[in-house]
């Protein structure tokens, strides 16, 4: 009786992990490894991660957001134009929560870029 106990255990427990995705080692990892960890490495019920439309150069927290304002495609797509053809690999385009388009460094700071009349990229 013990046995057919320990062997029908033994199969639930590898029906529970076939399903389950990669193995992860759970033991002493915390919530790195425990239930949030498992769900995110790609379970059946994980949801899907959102793809940045605009590709590589363009970030920030008005992006992928349902509950930010929305952006101005035309103005991101006319950003990301000007810094590839003045500054690829040095600038980058961030989308702020609020719809605000700015450029800036590689390490985040606003980068002023004027036209030969002083006006401001996005001063409208």
């Amino acid at each position: 009786m013990k046995t057919a106990i320990v062997f029908l255990v033994c199969i639930g427990v590898a029906a529970a992990q076939h399903g389950a995705g990669p193995a992860i080692n759970t033991i002493g990892a915390g919530a790195a490894g425990g239930a949030a960890g498992g769900a995110a490495v790609g379970a059946p019920g994980a949801p899907a991660v959102p793809v940045n439309p605009y590709g590589p150069m363009v970030y920030g927290m008005g992006l992928n957001n349902r509950f930010a304002m929305p952006h101005n495609t035309y103005a991101v797509r006319r950003a990301l134009a000007l810094i590839n053809r003045l500054a690829p690999k040095q600038a980058l385009v961030r989308i702020n929560a609020d719809g605000e388009i700015d450029i800036t460094n590689t390490f985040g700071q606003d980068v002023e870029i004027t036209d030969a009349f002083g006006n401001e990229l996005f001063d409208y």
